[in-house]
């Protein structure tokens, strides 16, 4: 659900963070740091490098007209 209301490259990161914090007994600041990790890989590996399609959000629906010129989109969905 989470992934389609703010979108995967959002989601993942969030899930990460929270196994890494609720399973995984992780300090924050290292379940911070993968989820960081996990972010970057999608963003630069599958979405830049590959170019993979992602399911556009409800979150990125509402809120890409509002974004201010200039702003790289990519970044975020």
């Amino acid at each position: 659900v989470l992934t389609l209301l703010v979108g995967q490259k959002i989601a993942i990161p969030v899930f990460v963070a929270a196994y890494l914090l609720r399973w995984g007994r992780y300090p924050a600041t290292t379940a911070a740091a993968y989820a960081a990790a996990a972010w970057v890989l999608i963003v630069a590996f599958y979405d830049q490098v590959m170019g993979l399609l992602f399911h556009p959000s409800y979150l990125q629906l509402a809120v890409q007209q509002r974004l201010p010129n200039g702003f790289p989109d990519w970044l975020i969905f």
